[in-house]
């Protein structure tokens, strides 16, 4: 499948460390969760490496529709229901706005990859998650098709989605705290190889010279065009009196 697997075991291991790892075995898929981004995958394309690292993070693999939660402070699985929620990640039925991946990289906390969606919106992703993202490892031979994404469904902070017919991965999105970088961003229309759209931005800055330049023939017209005021005088110098002439 499309997924890095060292990178992905990784995250794997982190999610059980720091906080909590969900494995279940749901419509015929294995599906593990950090709660910061799903993974499912068809049971008949699980790898070796994957089932070996669900093995010794929980000490077995779960059965047809059963789910469970596994910690390191915790030394025994803990069952759940499976929820709708979990339902709704792994369905591609909703799934159709594409998003488009920018080369502009913020560090923070986590190193925070900037994401452009419909009408030039910015969001920001785990970078450390996006890498456990890796076409490379398609595998063409078994019938493995070039995954699609990113996209979302009708709500982006819902998650962002690659997917084929082998799996799907969901991503959260995640703010970061230098908000006038989005902003700047939004003002740019990237193009899908991640370079921006040259005729857009030429467009752009044409429109914002255009208001400035209505703007100075505004304050041009109130001002005589020179500077002064309508009546000819410089503007904060007193008018003379006529009743005191000069010597």
């Amino acid at each position: 499948m499309f997924l890095h697997t060292g990178r992905f075991v990784k995250q794997m291991k982190e999610a059980w460390k720091d906080h909590y790892l969900d494995i279940g075995n749901i419509h015929d898929g294995l599906l593990i969760s950090s709660g910061f981004w799903v993974v499912w995958i068809e049971n008949r394309h699980v790898s070796n490496e994957i089932k070996a690292a669900v093995m010794l993070l929980s000490g077995t693999l779960p059965k047809p529709d059963e789910m469970f939660r596994v910690e390191k402070d915790k030394a025994d699985p803990q069952y759940r229901i499976v929820d709708d929620l979990l339902y709704q990640y792994i369905s591609r039925g909703d799934l159709y706005s594409k998003l488009i991946i920018t080369p502009v990289l913020l560090t923070e906390n986590h190193d925070i990859r900037m994401i452009q969606g419909p009408n030039r919106q910015i969001y920001g992703i785990n970078q450390e998650f996006l890498d456990m993202i890796d076409p490379g490892e398609v595998d063409f031979d078994a019938g493995e098709s070039t995954p699609t994404g990113p996209c979302f469904g009708r709500d982006i902070n819902s998650g962002i989605y690659w997917y084929n017919d082998f799996g799907i991965v969901m991503i959260l999105p995640i703010k970061t705290k230098k908000t006038e970088i989005p902003a700047v961003l939004s003002l740019l229309e990237f193009k899908e190889d991640g370079s921006i759209g040259k005729g857009y931005l030429r467009d752009a800055v044409g429109e914002v010279l255009g208001e400035y330049d209505a703007t100075e023939t505004a304050l041009d017209d109130d001002t005589g065009g020179d500077g002064s005021s309508k009546n000819g005088q410089p503007d904060g110098v007193p008018e003379t009196d006529d009743a005191e002439g000069a010597e």
